[in-house]
């Protein structure tokens, strides 16, 4: 059944405006928690919380996002509307499998760079609504979440696949030291940085433009 999503109201992009704030805000505490676990070595429950949260404020963003698009591209919107819903379900399903260690914790770095692909092209779709700055924001962080599900993959085909396992490493495991291990890893450093600080912001400067919506929908303009 086709979605209707012109019955969206003012107060469901409102909403929608604020999650993405809140979604902003918790990703940022994501980030920090990450930090935090690889520089010192705490606990990571934190973090799979925070990511857990931060995917689940992104919906009905990612509602309203489509909503918008559709009006350049229809087929378009609609293939960022799975994209986007389907990658934020299947995070917050691995990372909930993680907790009972029934997947790899780090599978969801797979949807997670398939929610990188939504975030370029829902900004490329939104081309005459979201500023240049903010659309090269996202298509930066986009491209960043997308390397680090890179890495996953290269790692588990090229080092080990024991990274797609759950639970603790095996007694007596030595971590693989080659060329393709170090290489990755720079995948991953870079992909980070380039991801998983900026769609936090992206997704704070969305949501305060989605505040601004004043009447109907068809008044709707973000510049």
């Amino acid at each position: 059944m086709a979605l209707q999503t012109s019955t969206l109201t003012v107060p469901t992009y409102r909403l929608a405006g604020w999650a993405a704030i809140g979604s902003g805000l918790i990703g940022i505490a994501a980030f920090g928690f990450l930090l935090s676990a690889v520089l010192k070595g705490t606990a990571t429950l934190p973090h799979d919380v925070s990511i857990i949260i931060q995917s689940l404020f992104m919906l009905p963003v990612v509602y309203a996002l489509h909503a918008l698009a559709r009006r350049e591209s229809i087929d378009k919107s609609r293939l960022a509307l799975y994209l986007g819903l389907g990658a934020l379900s299947f995070i917050v399903f691995i990372m909930l499998a993680g907790f009972i260690k029934s997947l790899g914790d780090l599978l969801y770095m797979v949807p997670q760079g398939i929610f990188g692909l939504w975030l370029i092209l829902i900004c490329r779709l939104m081309a005459g609504k979201l500023s240049r700055a903010l659309r090269w924001l996202g298509t930066a962080s986009g491209f960043g979440l997308i390397l680090i599900a890179l890495f996953l993959l290269g790692y588990a085909l090229f080092v080990d696949p024991i990274i797609l396992q759950g639970g603790p490493p095996p007694e007596g495991y030595v971590i693989k030291i080659n060329t393709a291990n170090l290489i990755l890893h720079q995948i991953l450093w870079i992909g980070s940085i380039m991801g998983l600080p900026t769609y936090p912001l992206w997704s704070i400067l969305v949501g305060n433009l989605l505040l601004r919506e004043r009447n109907t929908l068809d008044e709707i303009c973000l510049r």
